[in-house]
């Protein structure tokens, strides 16, 4: 047993890629969810909602590469496994710093603290407060 329920390499492979799909799915709903939401009223609105639409472009596309190296997980030796896995989250981890980066610019545009004030009113956007 590796770990949980996953008993051998191949179905960790599987796991991993089958959540890697899940988070592609997530991913693409927010960014419909984004672009159904349109431009805020605010200064600088029409830069913040570009911007926003780009991270999470970007963050699809991070998930996408992941779930693609996932599915490609070599499954014959635990060390190749963890090489592959390592690599993998290296990826993750890069794309993860470069998202924190491109939020911030966004949180910067917010000039008038307007943008910062709804999001805070809105119940389905709390968990940006920590953002």
């Amino acid at each position: 047993m590796l770990s949980g329920n996953i008993a051998n390499l191949a179905e960790a492979k599987v796991a991993l890629a089958t959540f890697m799909g899940k988070a592609v799915r997530d991913a693409d709903t927010a960014l419909s969810a984004l672009k159904r939401a349109g431009t805020p009223n605010t200064p600088g609105g029409s830069k913040t909602a570009a911007k926003f639409v780009t991270a999470f472009q970007t963050l699809h596309s991070l998930y996408v590469s992941a779930r693609t190296n996932a599915a490609r997980l070599p499954t014959k030796n635990l060390g190749g496994f963890e090489a592959a896995i390592t690599k993998l989250t290296s990826a993750l981890d890069r794309g993860a710093k470069g998202l924190t980066a491109s939020f911030a610019s966004i949180q910067s545009l917010d000039t008038s603290g307007q943008l910062g004030e709804a999001l805070r009113a809105e119940p389905t956007c709390v968990f940006l407060q920590g953002a």
